[in-house]
């Protein structure tokens, strides 16, 4: 089958509401903050990763679940608006996913997140003829979608069973669990142990990914040093013992995002994938480890945080087809992700590609 989407991205669809702070705010209970305004944007992995990848000029292909109610209603607007390309449906069953990013000047991220409509997501929700006609299948962000994951990820399994059948790469992100919600007794390591063969790229975090195959570490981590601290006190020694597990269990493609802290990529043999996985020299990609520091951030004119992390796998899967080095893929990967944190609004305000790219090979 011609492969005419470059990448269909689905998985988690919601609205991200993220307050306007005037400065520096310490919450305390019985204070009040003023605010400088409120920012509506498009999120999760299909709204942050998918509207980056069609403004990196990629043609691709969303696919969530919204509500029947206003946000559901300004999501269409939004895709519409912006002229991407959609299988967006509708259910009944709930409300539209929304998340409430508070990102206050110097403070790391806290997410309030509704994950509403999201929750009913679902293999039937998949255009699986689309995924079929698609060069990537991009999913996320799992541990949001309970469909996806009950049943030791059967579901997921599935899916990316019949994308690589039918010769579509499979590309995954992922999300932190809530460690007191009802996901707090899923066994993550035994899906990904599942799933990870059937994927050829993945693209945590740091945090995301300890949580899931090392709990007891990031558990130690978290004991010893607080949650927050998690991504400045694990060991590059642990990173690199996280790779190459991954690599073990089946991904041929492995981006361990670390915001500040740049980025690892690790690669296994890719010679015997079909057209040397997207057409990737495999002389150039084969069994890597490469680890490349972050663009260091403007703080004065750093405005919010949340997509970062969408916006560097996007810039990551828009360099894969564009069948750059590895070095520079990553480059590209964690300069889009800073230039990200400029932006209230990442599909109007990012740099388009070929000014990300200018930045990537000047740097």
């Amino acid at each position: 089958m011609d492969k005419t989407v470059d990448i269909f991205v689905c998985g988690y669809l919601c609205v991200d509401l993220t307050p306007a702070f005037k400065t520096e705010v310490t919450f305390q209970p019985g204070t009040l903050t003023e605010l400088n305004g409120m920012t509506f944007s498009l999120g999760g992995a299909v709204g942050n990763t998918g509207l980056v990848l069609h403004r990196f000029g990629k043609k691709v292909l969303l696919n969530g679940l919204i509500g029947d109610d206003h946000l559901g209603r300004y999501i269409s607007d939004c895709l519409d608006e912006y002229g991407v390309a959609n299988s967006i449906q509708k259910t009944a069953h709930a409300g539209t996913a929304f998340g409430i990013v508070l990102a206050p000047p110097a403070v790391d991220r806290l997410f309030l997140e509704y994950p509403g409509s999201s929750r009913f997501f679902d293999l039937a929700s998949v255009d699986i003829e689309k995924v079929k006609s698609s060069k990537i299948l991009h999913f996320g962000y799992l541990p949001l979608l309970e469909h996806f994951f009950h049943a030791k990820g059967e579901q997921l399994v599935e899916l990316f069973q019949q994308a690589k059948q039918n010769g579509t790469v499979t590309s995954m992100d992922l999300s932190l669990p809530d460690p007191t919600g009802e996901t707090r007794e899923i066994d993550w390591h035994e899906i990904l142990t599942r799933v990870l063969p059937h994927t050829d790229i993945l693209l945590p975090s740091i945090e995301e990914i300890l949580y899931m195959t090392m709990p007891d570490v990031y558990r130690e981590l978290c004991e010893k040093h607080g949650e927050a601290q998690v991504l400045d006190r694990v060991s590059p020694e642990t990173i690199q013992s996280v790779g190459r597990m991954l690599l073990r269990y089946g991904v041929k493609i492995v981006l361990i995002k670390m915001a500040h802290r740049g980025a690892y990529l690790f690669t296994g043999n890719l010679t015997d994938e079909k057209n040397g996985l997207l057409g990737l020299d495999t002389e150039q990609w084969n069994n890597l480890t490469l680890y490349c520091p972050a663009y260091a951030a403007d703080r004065r004119r750093v405005t919010n945080a949340s997509g970062a992390g969408d916006t560097a796998v996007a810039a990551f899967l828009a360099a894969l087809l564009e069948g750059v080095t590895p070095q520079m893929a990553v480059k590209l990967s964690t300069a889009a992700g800073r230039e990200s944190l400029y932006c209230n609004d990442l599909y109007t305000e990012l740099p388009d590609w070929e000014d990300i790219y200018h930045l990537a090979i000047t740097n």
